[in-house]
């Protein structure tokens, strides 16, 4: 949220989803899908602007209890214009921040995934049969088998006290981690450097 402004991605859904309550994005973060979130944001929008752009079609209803607000990417121009106050909730979950080497198709196993977009996110094992999830994030859109990246890792499910006792034994500079999906090996990633966030 560097522009302080709502987007969607070139490839992904034409339109922003927003939560009503605090506590149930918060719920829906911690959930397998929603693990794609990095932070919460609280906004404060013109009422009436609110109002004429937002489709309240129920989404996801046993989490959402309280309902969900979508805004199509055509109106997110006079969305974003209509925001009065802009506040970061909550991004505790991006305790750990690692730069690193990745390369794919390792091991004769090759990633026949969707390689195209800015983000992805497979699980990195750390050793002692501890794998996290982690975003990939690059401004590469097409990672290309047997060839190294330099990108960033955000560890995002590393949020509690918990996460950290557990991953910070294991990382390390020069570290090389198998990057997963479930138990097939796709990549390998090679740690340059990281940072813990305080907690």
């Amino acid at each position: 949220m560097e522009t302080k402004k709502f987007s969607v991605l070139p490839k992904g859904v034409n339109a922003k989803y927003f939560g009503k309550s605090f506590e149930e994005t918060l719920k829906f973060a911690n959930t397998p899908i929603g693990r794609t979130a990095i932070a919460i944001f609280e906004i404060t929008v013109d009422k009436k602007i609110a109002e004429k752009l937002s489709d309240n079609t129920e989404v996801d209803p046993i989490i959402f209890k309280k309902g969900t607000t979508i805004i199509f990417a055509e109106d997110l121009d006079e969305f974003n214009n209509a925001i009065t106050n802009l506040e970061l909730k909550l991004q505790e979950e991006i305790m750990l921040k690692a730069k690193a080497l990745i390369e794919f198709g390792i091991e004769g196993k090759t990633y026949e995934g969707d390689l195209t977009g800015e983000k992805l996110r497979p699980a990195f094992n750390f050793g002692n049969n501890l794998l996290f999830s982690g975003a990939i994030v690059s401004k590469t859109h097409e990672y290309m088998p047997k060839q190294q990246y330099e990108v960033d890792i955000l560890f995002f499910t590393i949020y509690d006290s918990e996460g950290y006792n557990l991953a910070k034994p294991l990382m390390f500079s020069g570290k090389n981690m198998a990057i997963q999906t479930g138990k097939w090996i796709i990549g390998i990633a090679k740690i340059i450097d990281y940072t813990f966030e305080d907690l």
